[in-house]
């Protein structure tokens, strides 16, 4: 169970408006009608994946199926019941996350921020796709490429895909699977991310590769969701290492469902997935951690409650020092 970032993961595969009903002969109502949790439970009951089914009968017994269920924090903690990847909040806005891409220099070392992300603006989409891939591109005539996800708590995966797709080769990143066990292939092609259990696709800000770099990965116990996505999708380049701590554990596919008039949000864990490129011999992810290839003796980040998990912080010096002597050890083995 997640505590402290739970409400901030998601990947936010689609947008489903649940119990709205339109009459064009009754002129609406200007109060907001009663809060209705019904349509969010019946659909975790008939998508979602339930972690525990005995825990997941007491709620709907003790709420009726959602009719008890008066306020959106109760729905949170009624959805998270049936699986810690899921939630509610009181209105989309609650879970939009902008922050654009940057890189940050440390001694030698050039570190490009790679920052949780979600909206439903398109034009925000590729502002945040064409950053990233600028970042990247900055970037490419070193020997190697660092990036950081510490404090990634997720958000939309399409994007950040898109906007490390030079480092990515292309073909099937992950399948999404269903609580019936069929699979949607998410793929990454020449021109964009696309696929899924939500039929998204994110277009391309370019379609160069740079393949023959040595890519580290900063991960930690703030990475999460769409973050650990993107991270499983980088392991298909063999040069890709995982440097820090086991990541959070969100690695199931939401879906983002709007409740009728009312606008609240529950966010409903509806897939696991697979992959076939196996990080330390895993493929297959349910809410499982993933865990670094390298393990240094410092973290990148001390664990604390009081972190900003909305934003990157500035990481540890020993951690750093540690990567510095890690980068320059691999390329003194292949020179």
């Amino acid at each position: 169970m997640i505590s402290y970032i739970s409400k901030k993961l998601f990947t936010g595969i689609a947008v489903t408006i649940l119990g709205l009903t339109i009459s064009g002969c009754t002129k609406p109502k200007e109060s907001k009608p009663a809060f209705d949790a019904t349509p969010a439970i019946t659909m975790m009951s008939k998508e979602g994946l339930i972690e525990d089914s005995q825990a997941w009968e007491q709620v709907l017994k003790q709420t009726d199926h959602g009719k008890k269920i008066k306020t959106v924090k109760e729905l949170s903690k009624a959805l998270s019941a049936g699986n810690s990847h899921s939630w509610a909040v009181s209105s989309l806005g609650k879970i939009e996350h902008i922050t654009q891409p940057s890189t940050t220099t440390v001694g030698q070392l050039k570190i490009i921020n790679v920052p949780a992300f979600y909206t439903n603006s398109a034009k925000k989409r590729q502002r945040y796709v064409k950053t990233l891939t600028k970042q990247v591109q900055q970037v490419r005539h070193d020997h190697s490429i660092i990036l950081n996800f510490v404090h990634n708590t997720g958000g939309d995966v399409y994007p950040m895909v898109a906007g490390l797709s030079a480092l990515i080769p292309n073909g099937t990143l992950w399948s999404d699977v269903d609580n019936h066990g069929k699979a949607f292939k998410v793929r990454l092609t020449k021109h964009q991310v696309t696929g899924g259990m939500a039929h998204d696709s994110e277009p391309l800000a370019s379609t160069g590769k740079l393949l023959n770099k040595r890519i580290y990965v900063i991960t930690d116990q703030t990475t999460a969701s769409a973050a650990e996505f993107t991270i499983i999708a980088l392991a298909h380049n063999p040069r890709v290492t995982i440097v820090g701590r086991d990541t959070a554990g969100a690695t199931s596919q939401n879906k983002t469902v709007v409740i009728g008039q009312h606008q609240a949000v529950a966010v409903i864990t509806v897939g696991s997935i697979t992959t076939s490129a196996p990080i330390n011999g895993k493929q297959t992810f349910n809410n499982d951690p993933i865990s670094p290839t390298f393990l240094p003796v410092y973290a990148p980040m001390p664990a604390t409650d009081k972190a900003d998990y909305t934003k990157q912080q500035p990481l540890d010096k020993d951690f750093l020092a540690e990567l510095a002597a890690k980068i320059k050890s691999d390329a003194a083995l292949t020179s």
